[in-house]
């Protein structure tokens, strides 16, 4: 038991190596002392190198030939698991960041074939090798070996945050998952243009709808400066309407437009801290949201108001990186924010810990529709221009007017 602790630690703490040559040096063989026999813990991986006559005949044993017995190797499953995310990495980077979950199976099954040195048919010994992978289980206190299945591959990604895991679609013929990768911002950057892209190609479609294909066709025409490898698959393009379901829809294999309040609404209200602006926001035109998370509303009489929309401010950006970063001093509502707290430094603090921002990111020219439809059903407090509703445009300039000359009560 000693020397098994020993190896299994010594396995625990390395690095997976990338290498197949490093890999196996890290293998435990059974006849190094460890074998089915000795385990007491799973985190184990079992792998069986066969050796499997190609015509059985009686008395052949079909686990040997001309002398030749099975190897059995052992690994760690912490170390099998690093080693199929960083394959999953590495497929993703060769695929342009979207491939299909039995792909990366059949693909990584070949790896550890290769690592094993196992080449299929060998003619002249008339025999060939097979790898049988397992992985050790507890239940009710009994050790089972389990057969390495495609669905321990899938779990092992899902738990890594690293992955983004869309299900099949038989409405655009994905006949499988689809595996994504979570994006830099620049990588974010650019599916927001081909987001960008793909609304402009069904816009310009009759009916505001198209085929999957044919957009997929459409797309690879479009001159569009984008990180991937042309041409663009189905698994990038369907991975990217995944991506923005709040802004595609996908019914009997067409593609269409979702342009209504609710999907807008519902995005500018899925919200991030404004200290996290530098790592999410985009340059690209979009609508603002600014939404209230604080228990204390610097308007008294709107605080009963802001309970029930919190939505407390809307602003239409051309870029809305640049906005929230260069010029966000320029927006309305920091403007009024400033008014009411007068100094810079408490302007930022203030937001920083009572406002977050919700973008959602579409054509200038639909922006400039929906912008006054949003600005009438929620007359947000701290639009003052172009927003009628607003039930709170005088309290707020008696309140600008009582700081500015000091009467304020």
């Amino acid at each position: 038991m000693e020397f098994e602790e020993e190896i299994l630690k010594v396995l625990d703490e390395n690095i997976v190596p990338m290498t197949d040559e490093e890999i196996s040096k890290e293998l435990v063989f059974e006849e190094c002392g460890i074998h089915e026999g000795n385990f007491n813990t799973p985190g184990m991986m079992r792998f069986t190198v066969k050796h499997l006559p190609l015509a059985k005949g009686e008395g052949i044993d079909s686990t040997k030939e001309e002398g030749v017995e099975n190897k059995v190797y052992y690994w760690t499953t912490k170390n099998f698991d690093k080693l199929i995310v960083q394959f999953v990495k590495d497929e993703l980077a060769k695929n342009n960041g979207s491939v299909k979950l039995s792909w990366v199976f059949h693909a990584f099954l070949n790896r550890l074939k290769n690592m094993f040195g196992i080449r299929g048919i060998d003619l002249k010994s008339k025999y060939f090798q097979d790898l049988d992978i397992e992985y050790l289980v507890l239940e009710e206190d009994e050790y089972f070996w389990v057969e390495f299945v495609m669905e321990y591959l899938e779990k092992t990604i899902a738990r890594d945050n690293t992955f983004i895991i869309y299900g099949e679609s038989k409405q655009v013929d994905i006949n499988d998952v689809i595996i994504g990768i979570r994006h830099t911002k620049e990588e974010a950057t650019s599916r927001i243009l081909l987001k960008k892209v793909i609304t402009q190609i069904i816009s310009a479609s009759k009916n505001k709808t198209i085929l999957f294909d044919v957009l997929l066709l459409k797309l690879n025409l479009f001159d569009i400066d984008v990180p991937y490898q042309k041409p663009f698959n189905k698994e990038l393009l369907y991975s990217v309407l995944m991506e923005f379901n709040d802004y595609f829809e996908i019914s009997d294999n067409r593609i269409s437009l979702i342009r209504n309040l609710k999907s807008v609404e519902k995005i500018i209200k899925n919200t991030f801290r404004f200290s996290e602006t530098a790592e999410i926001a985009i340059s690209a035109s979009g609508l603002i949201g600014f939404v209230f998370i604080g228990d204390n509303f610097l308007v008294p009489q709107a605080s009963e108001y802001v309970k029930l929309r919190n939505l407390v401010s809307i602003q239409k950006a051309d870029d809305v990186e640049l906005l929230l970063s260069d010029k966000f001093e320029t927006t309305e509502i920091y403007q009024i924010i400033k008014k009411l707290l007068k100094t810079d430094k408490e302007t930022i603090e203030w937001i920083q810990h009572n406002i977050q921002i919700g973008v959602y990111y579409d054509e200038p020219e639909y922006l400039r529709e929906i912008a006054s439809e949003i600005m009438s059903k929620f007359a947000p407090v701290f639009n003052l221009v172009d927003n009628p509703g607003n039930l709170f445009t005088s309290s707020l300039r008696e309140l600008f007017e009582s700081r500015d000359d000091g009467t304020e009560k």
